[in-house]
């Protein structure tokens, strides 16, 4: 197969252009490869982070209060809407889904907003990117850790077990 049969159409919202100064048609195609490598790094790190909290490896008393599987499933449950560029904190936009599934009188947990609300904005987005493994890699919410990094770069369908 040739490099020209493992390229990848992306179209980027022009903010995100302007933000990672590619102005020019000859700098995109490094800009984004750039940036989408220096995001997946930045994501991997912040996911294992997410993922500590939760088996309870030592957490420094900055980090934020470990996530449950229970709270992972409500999460799951609760955050079916797509992310994009927005003024507002990610961290915040995950706490009022869970908010929104509240007020449909399903599992309503203050705390478990608190806690998403509170992360950084890195490890929101690393939140995210656990729910689109979820979303897409079809995991079984009482046995996959699908928030964990292991089951997203698993190579076989599924997440391992």
């Amino acid at each position: 197969m040739s490099r020209a049969d493992d390229r990848i159409q992306v179209y980027p919202d022009p903010a995100a252009l302007e933000i990672l100064n590619a102005t020019t048609k000859g700098e995109v195609g490094r800009t984004l490869n750039l940036a989408i490598e220096v995001f997946a790094d930045m994501l991997a790190q912040a996911t294992e982070e997410n993922a500590k909290t939760y088996t309870g490896e030592l957490v420094l008393l900055s980090d934020p209060d470990p996530f449950t599987r229970k709270e992972w499933t409500r999460i799951a449950k609760a955050c079916t809407d797509r992310f994009g560029m927005s003024s507002t904190p990610i961290g915040s936009r995950l706490a009022n889904c869970i908010h929104r599934r509240g007020e449909t009188g399903r599992f309503f947990d203050i705390e478990l907003a608190r806690k998403l609300s509170e992360l950084s904005d890195l490890r929101a987005w690393a939140v995210v990117w656990s729910l689109r493994t979820y979303q897409t890699r079809g995991a079984d919410l009482a046995k996959d850790e699908w928030w964990t990094l292991k089951f997203r770069t698993a190579k076989e369908g599924k997440g391992q077990r």
